[in-house]
């Protein structure tokens, strides 16, 4: 059984591991424009294969986009 102040580390450990991100709305606007298919909506009944193929995707996406943010590419007033 874990104790409070276990848990408690646990927690911080993750927040902490959060402020260090880029901006969540800056890198949804940027996986956006590097993989516009992923945010497309799934079919009515969509199969295991297309669910499975469109998390994937956008987890791509995101971390391209939060490594060119981090490698110093900003998005200019045309872009998104």
């Amino acid at each position: 059984m874990m104790d409070r102040s276990a848990q408690s580390d646990v927690t911080t450990i993750q927040l902490t591991s959060c402020e260090n991100k880029p901006a969540t709305a800056l890198v949804e606007t940027l996986a956006q424009i590097l993989d516009p298919l992923a945010f497309e909506p799934l079919p009515q009944s969509p199969t295991l294969g297309q669910v499975w193929e469109q998390i994937c995707r956008l987890g791509t996406a995101r971390k391209h986009a939060e490594r060119a943010l981090r490698a110093g590419y900003r998005l200019t007033e045309g872009q998104g």
